[in-house]
């Protein structure tokens, strides 16, 4: 039979996609396409189609299995190594969302749908576009009781940031695990990161419960979307992932369009755990702020 992949979003990784699916396009029975916008040339991240989702169809050309990346796909930044993830889903009526919305028109309103123990939610490129994902960042780290890590490969800010000091000023311990505060792989890049890092830095002082840990290897680069909050307590563990940033200000100024999923069904969020725990909290070390 036929399968028909299809990978929709954002054009840097329909380019760089090709080497991680060489096998799916070499296939004789595979016919793989490709949709995806590209960056403009000066302002990588601005007014685009971040999404990154790839959906594989069976013999009669209906969904079978659907991949949400958490990062982006297949990406390495000159010599070093990114840190991601992807969520496979087989669930009927996800897929069947996917399908539909990953071929949506550029400019929709944000949306947002409880599939199962799954709500995906949706940042667009319209005016009020960033208030669902913002809303279910927010709600999400204001549920936290003990603990809340947060993974990018830019630093919280906005809104997120305002959630995370709440937290941490509650009592809960918030980590997050990022790149090094100069790391730099662009102007913007590092003029978003800096500001954050202050931000960070400010509320350190004011609070022991958040910490900052980076790569104790400078060939590895995080790039793991992830939000997890009681990541050790089976009933209130918590996981939000996609490729949004999940930060606020960030999207404010650039604009993307992103796909957030959250995640509550206590046997993918304990899988998800596992693989942080294994590819990210192994190779990770603190860095000391308030110095």
């Amino acid at each position: 039979p036929i399968i028909l992949a299809q990978l929709r979003g954002e054009g840097e990784v329909i380019r760089r996609v090709r080497s991680t699916y060489q096998g799916l396009e070499k296939h004789p029975n595979i016919d793989l396409i490709y949709h995806g916008s590209e960056h403009p040339p000066f302002f990588p991240l601005s007014k685009i189609d971040h999404r990154k989702i790839l959906l594989i169809y069976d013999k009669d050309h209906k969904p079978a299995t659907g991949v949400i990346f958490g990062s982006s796909v297949n990406y390495h930044l000159d010599s070093q190594e990114s840190i991601g993830s992807a969520i496979y889903l087989s669930d009927s009526q996800m897929l069947r969302w996917l399908d539909q919305y990953s071929l949506t028109p550029h400019y929709i309103e944000a949306t947002q749908k409880r599939i199962g123990d799954m709500t995906v939610t949706t940042r667009e490129l319209v005016k009020g576009g960033n208030e669902l994902a913002d809303g279910e960042i927010v709600d999400v780290i204001d549920s936290a009781q003990e603990t809340v890590l947060f993974s990018g490969q830019w630093l919280p800010d906005g809104k997120t940031l305002g959630a995370l000091a709440r937290a941490a000023r509650r009592g809960v311990e918030v980590s997050v695990y990022s790149n090094m505060p100069r790391v730099s792989r662009e102007p913007v890049y590092a003029l978003f990161r800096k500001k954050a890092f202050r931000q960070i830095n400010r509320l350190a002082q004011e609070t022991s419960n958040i910490r900052l840990f980076v790569p104790n290897d400078p060939s590895l680069f995080v790039h793991l979307n992830a939000l997890i909050v009681d990541m050790h307590n089976s009933s209130r563990a918590r996981v939000v992932t996609g490729t949004d940033n999940m930060t606020n200000e960030l999207a404010q100024k650039l604009g993307a369009r992103e796909t957030l999923l959250t995640i509550d069904d206590p046997i993918m969020v304990r899988k998800f755990v596992s693989y942080v725990e294994k590819y990210l909290l192994s190779i990770s070390k603190e860095y000391k702020l308030n110095q």
